[in-house]
């Protein structure tokens, strides 16, 4: 059965950022234990990508009952709620981003496939099961989907949520090489268009519409350095 065709609206690439509704901040004392452990972190999340499950709807997790406290200098006063670990969010996303964990590119390379693969069923089969994530769920403009019965729109949200995670997945994958000046990053289509837009319009990030294309173009680039990087 296919899909309706509200469900094919499609979330764009942003080069190059993290596209999120909820803002990750880490607080200085917590970065530095990250950074001084940085080895050990990588390695965990490495294994945490690899166990990552779409198939579960992710947990609510209990209020941290020592958040940072807010109003001290160089402190973050952040949300008491975190992710549920068992589920890709932004939080892993961010961590890989600030460590610049190039090493992940392996297991992100596959998870990316896993989840573009149950998105394409979903949206193709309204039967079959959608792919969850977690705090992935951003902005998205008025349109037929907000007359749907709620179940069906329930359902158009959480895709529309795992369609920007996976874009995420992509801008993240490309960000680590272009820091890395991994060269067939650096040539490769994505980054071409980013390199066109930005002159014609200097801006921080440029919205770039989604293609099979443009994704594959960045999963060459990451499966030639993980083929290099055994």
């Amino acid at each position: 059965m296919c899909s309706d065709a509200s469900e094919k609206s499609q979330v764009p690439f942003h080069a190059y950022e993290l596209t999120l509704y909820t803002a990750i901040e880490f607080s200085k004392a917590n970065e530095t234990l990250i950074n001084s452990n940085r080895s050990e972190v990588i390695k965990a999340v490495r294994n945490t990508i690899s166990s990552i499950d779409f198939t579960s709807k992710p947990e609510k997790t209990s209020e941290d009952p020592k958040p940072d406290p807010p109003h001290i200098k160089g402190e973050v006063h952040g949300d008491p709620y975190g992710f549920d670990p068992k589920s890709l969010n932004p939080l892993l996303a961010e961590l890989i981003l600030r460590l610049r964990a190039i090493e992940t590119l392996p297991e992100l390379v596959v998870m990316e496939a896993t989840l573009a693969r149950h998105i394409q069923l979903a949206t193709q089969d309204q039967s079959a099961g959608i792919p969850w994530v977690d705090a992935w769920d951003i902005y998205e403009e008025p349109g037929a989907w907000q007359n749907l019965p709620e179940k069906k729109k329930q359902r158009h949200v959480a895709l529309f949520a795992a369609k920007n995670a996976q874009r995420n997945l992509i801008i993240l994958m490309q960000i680590l090489m272009r820091e890395a000046n991994y060269q067939p990053a650096l040539n490769n289509e994505l980054e071409k268009i980013y390199q066109s837009k930005l002159a014609s319009n200097p801006s921080e990030v440029v919205e770039i519409p989604y293609s099979e294309e443009l994704r594959n173009a960045v999963r060459a680039s990451a499966q030639q350095w993980v083929k290099e990087h055994p």
